[in-house]
This record gives structure tokens, C-alpha cells and sequence, in this order.
């Protein structure tokens, strides 16, 4: 019997979760909250740079590799290694005193999609799959790609569902 390991979440849920824990932070006093975003926001960007330059440095790079900064740059999104969640949470953070001085239609954007991140999240994968199946509808006059048997995490073990679980 197979089994799937959807290692990839693990970081994102430790992610979700202290969005959550990170939520009376919000509620506090503007000056309070301030001060508090910017020195955690702050000091995640300060940490990525130093401990992403001092791994950079210690790994000697190839000569045809990219310049220094593409390569602190170019972070593990999948599964999420920690230099990327400081990369792009660290910015985020810092800017949320901002992002709340904002008014009107951009406002109300930001207030829709922020309330439903995790719809949005698990939407966007189905979404993306059906749009691909119907690209290849379009373009090979089939849905059913051969691809798709051979794309990263779709191995067929030779078990089938219906076998585990009959």
C-alpha cells in the first residue's frame, strides 16, 4: 500500500499558525503595533541577509553561477525553507502599519482577500489544474496529457484505490 507525504504543508501550517498567534499583536494600540511590526519585520530581514550571506559565502560558487544577490535570492519556497519565510514574511511584517493607512476601493480589496486566505489558498490549485487540462483540451484536442502521468508526485503505485480499500 502506498502512501503520500505532503511534506510541502508542514512549514505552511507552522506559517498559518503563527498568523494566528500573531493576531493580538493587531489588536493593540497603533504606536504599540508599530514599533512592534517594524522590529520584528526589521530584524527577520536583518537575519535572512546575515545568515543567507554567511551561507553563500562559506559554499564557494561556481563562475557560471549568478551574481551574489540572485543567488540570496533565490530561496526553497516548496517545501519553505526558513531564509525564504524570513525573505518574504520579514517585508510583510514590517509593512502592515502602512498597508492599515490605506482607504477607499484599495482598502476594501485588501480587507476581502485578507479575510479568506485559506479559500483562496486551497482554491488556486484546483483552479490551476483544471485551467491546465483545459489548455491541453485546446491545444492537443484531449485533456487526458500524458504528462500529467509522468508530472512530480503523480507516481501509480500498484495499488489500486479500489483494491486497499475492497
Amino acid at each position: 500500500m502506498g502512501m503520500a507525504i505532503l511534506y510541502v504543508l508542514v512549514p505552511w501550517i507552522g506559517v498559518m499558525a503563527a498568523g494566528y498567534g500573531f493576531g493580538p499583536v493587531l489588536q493593540i494600540n497603533s504606536d504599540r503595533k508599530k514599533k512592534i511590526c517594524l522590529w520584528l519585520g526589521l530584524s527577520a530581514i536583518v537575519v535572512f541577509i546575515v545568515v543567507g550571506s554567511v551561507i553563500l559565502t562559506k559554499n564557494p560558487a561556481p563562475p557560471d553561477t549568478p551574481p551574489f544577490i540572485i543567488r540570496l535570492l533565490r530561496q526553497n519556497k516548496y517545501p519553505a525553507s526558513i531564509l525564504f519565510l524570513l525573505m518574504t514574511l520579514g517585508p510583510l511584517i514590517a509593512l502592515i502599519p502602512s498597508a492599515e493607512k490605506i482607504k477607499g476601493w484599495p482598502a476594501q480589496a485588501l480587507i476581502v482577500f485578507g479575510r479568506v486566505p485559506m479559500f483562496y489558498y486551497l482554491v488556486h490549485i484546483p483552479l490551476i489544474h483544471v485551467s491546465a487540462l483545459f489548455v491541453n483540451l485546446i491545444q492537443e484536442g484531449s485533456a487526458n496529457s500524458a504528462w500529467y502521468a509522468s508530472a512530480a508526485g503523480m507516481h501509480v503505485t500498484s495499488h489500486p484505490i479500489r483494491k486497499i480499500n475492497g
